[in-house]
């Protein structure tokens, strides 16, 4: 399955926050693209993106910020979160920024990873078992994106 977003910050002031996560089992796939173009002054952008993935699936998010020259006072920040938890299951990330104004404030970045050991050695050492322990740590690594969604 596909996601494509496209946004044009072309009034002054334009405020966008972008969200999302996925869990995927079995040898599902998941594309995320999304393309940010900060047009006017004083633009603000801000994109989330997590995923856990499991068995074979697979997953990709290429997003991209494209800052204007015209784009004085820009706040861009993007970010791709995801946690494997199968040897087989991958993520691919690209963000990426193209900025061609003097005055702005921009990141992006990606992270790749498993269960930290400690973390799953702690709780379980709570008393919780191990597929707790692991539900407690997805709920966790997860949170930032449902705290924003709705009912």
């Amino acid at each position: 399955m596909s996601h494509d977003y496209r946004v044009a910050l072309a009034g002054e002031n334009g405020e966008v926050d972008l969200i999302g996560g996925w869990q995927l089992a079995d040898d599902s796939r998941v594309a995320i693209n999304i393309h940010v173009e900060h047009i006017a002054p004083h633009c603000r952008s801000s994109q989330l993106f997590k995923g856990v993935l499991r068995d074979t699936s697979r997953s990709s998010f290429i997003g991209k910020i494209y800052v204007h020259r015209e784009a004085q006072k820009t706040d861009a920040f993007q970010l791709n979160n995801n946690l494997i938890l199968s040897d087989r299951a991958s993520a691919h990330s690209e963000p990426n920024l193209e900025i061609f104004a003097d005055d702005v404030k921009a990141s992006h970045g990606s992270t790749t990873g498993q269960f930290d050991p400690t973390e799953l050695f702690y709780l379980r050492s709570r008393g919780l078992s191990d597929a707790a322990a692991r539900a407690l740590l997805v709920d966790a690594f997860l949170k930032p994106i449902t705290d924003q969604i709705g009912d």
